[in-house]
């Protein structure tokens, strides 16, 4: 077995770690372009409720509950299969309203 230097192993290592920034920067590049790369996920622009829950530690019925008291974020219906969404926007907003709230 062949013995190699240390700085020919660093030099290998910095090699490599070049090759992979470089792809690292091509597929944010990728990314980035509308549409994004063929079969990337592409960026949520909304959630359903019960994202909206999840990601907010929300039951619900806790949800249904805020709706009705006006406390609720602004929704909209995206078509007839994908029923009520929350766009990021007004989840952002909502939050921000809610932190008015508690000041």
């Amino acid at each position: 077995m062949q013995s190699r230097s240390v700085t020919a192993i660093l030099e290998e290592i910095a090699d490599v770690k070049a090759k992979v920034l470089d792809m690292v920067e091509k597929i944010d590049a990728l990314l980035a372009k509308p549409g994004g790369a063929a079969g990337a996920p592409v960026a949520r622009t909304s959630l359903t409720i019960k994202e909206f829950c999840e990601r907010n530690h929300l039951s619900e019925g806790q949800y249904h509950k805020l709706r009705r008291v006006g406390k609720g974020p602004r929704t909209m219906k995206a078509g007839k299969s994908r029923g009520v969404r929350i766009s990021i926007e007004a989840e952002r907003e909502w939050i921000a309203e809610r932190e008015t709230d508690d000041a």
